[in-house]
């Protein structure tokens, strides 16, 4: 039976990490943080993993939409770390691609800070779409200038 996030169903808003589609194979995930009216780790981590679980090791993209992406967002430094390290040490070997789209200031700053916190095949697929580039290119959070 499919995971339902039992916060979600009360408030289906509260939290922004849906299936989109299922393209030759791959699951494909969006996520914009500035949609989701609720806020707090454990109840994200929950809503990540139970979803992610469902997937029993298929072939996954997430697509990380910075629309709106802004201080009161980066100041979730802990949800930012936690969810990263479930990501990796859980759901990474299937994760093809992350895209980051509409990239705000803010994000890039936490990306500087979960770096550590990501193993280098990881990071090796965290693509990033800049405004008016034609196409994503791979992070490289040491040329962001986030001042």
């Amino acid at each position: 039976m499919p995971y339902i996030c039992k916060i979600c169903q009360t408030e289906p808003t509260a939290h922004s990490f849906k299936k989109v589609e299922e393209r030759n194979g791959i699951t494909v995930f969006y996520t914009c943080p500035a949609q989701a009216t609720q806020t707090g780790t454990d109840g994200i981590i929950e809503h990540y993993s139970g979803i992610m679980n469902d997937l029993e090791g298929k072939p996954w993209i997430w697509i990380f939409d910075s629309a709106g992406f802004d201080a009161k967002h980066a100041l979730e430094v802990k949800t930012a770390i936690e969810l990263t390290k479930l990501i990796v040490s859980k759901y990474s070997t299937s994760l093809k691609k992350i895209v980051i789209i509409n990239p705000t200031w803010h994000i890039r700053g936490i990306i500087k800070i979960i770096w550590p916190f990501i193993n280098e095949n990881v990071r090796n697929i965290i693509k990033i779409k800049e405004p008016n580039a034609k196409e994503p290119t791979v992070v490289n959070p040491n040329s962001f200038n986030t001042s």
